[in-house]
């Protein structure tokens, strides 16, 4: 003879149950306090994660239970109370910094969106995303606002005033690698527009008003004494970019053309 069934009312029912989830919850915490049990369980599902049937199985779960409109709104609403706890989102960034200081799982990631990208069904998936969002007035209106208030961070400013302050700094430095003698007349000019600035001639050194010639450019007859002062003084820069007064063009002959085409 078993043990006698207990009839419950509807709210005593629901009190029962309310009070077994409850006590399964605290077990629940003790057990995962302890690190021998955690450690059991992390190896339970590991194994069961490798087993092909439970995985399948897990799988199919998963697929109906996003096709089911009732739990993909529980699920969308837990997640959305969830972001709204700032304990849960403290802990969601606590776990995302340790992840990417992880270098395997940097480099996992690194390698899923490698290829991710090499797939084109992945790539025309993505571009067809991105294009319906920018087609859409809200998504639209969101990326606006998100962008204006980052605008108006003050860190946000300052880190992209330094960034954008490094670029130009960068491309006027690459400015002056290649082309080193017009970028100080240029600058000349932009401070002094009204003022007439003159040249120094790169093979001796002396200051003249009239416009300089490119050493490349020189076509008159050999003086070949010369050429080993500009060359001596700059061994490290094609004498190409030389540019000298009229009283040195003599001093340039088919000896410098001849550099030219050996530093070539």
């Amino acid at each position: 003879m078993g043990r006698p069934r207990i009839v419950r009312t509807p709210e005593e029912q629901r009190e029962y149950e309310a009070r077994r989830r409850e006590q399964s919850r605290i077990a629940q915490q003790r057990r995962r306090a302890c690190a021998e049990v955690r450690a059991q369980e992390a190896e339970r599902m590991r194994q069961a994660r490798q087993d092909p049937r439970i995985r399948s199985r897990e799988a199919e779960r998963k697929r109906l239970a996003r096709q089911d409109p009732a739990l993909r709104a529980h699920e969308a609403e837990r997640k959305r109370q969830a972001r709204q706890d700032p304990e849960v989102r403290a802990l969601e960034a606590e776990l995302k910094r340790q992840a990417r200081q992880d270098p395997v799982l940097r480099a996992q990631e690194a390698e899923r969106k490698r290829q991710a990208r090499q797939n084109p069904a992945i790539r025309a998936l993505e571009a067809e995303l991105k294009r319906r969002a920018r087609q859409d007035p809200t998504f639209r209106a969101l990326e606006a606002a998100r962008k204006r208030q980052r605008r108006q961070d003050a860190a946000v400013r300052e880190g992209e005033s330094a960034y954008q302050r490094r670029k130009r700094y960068e491309q006027k430095l690459a400015k002056e690698q290649n082309d080193p003698y017009d970028s100080t007349d240029d600058e000349f000019d932009k401070q002094f527009p009204n003022e007439k600035h003159g040249f120094t001639c790169d093979a001796c050194d002396r200051w003249v008003e009239e416009d300089l010639t490119v050493a490349a450019n020189v076509k008159s007859e050999p003086m070949e004494e010369n050429v080993s002062t500009p060359q001596s003084a700059f061994p490290h820069t094609g004498v190409q970019n030389f540019r000298v007064c009229d009283s040195c063009k003599s001093s340039l002959d088919s000896t410098v053309r001849s550099i030219l085409k050996s530093s070539v």
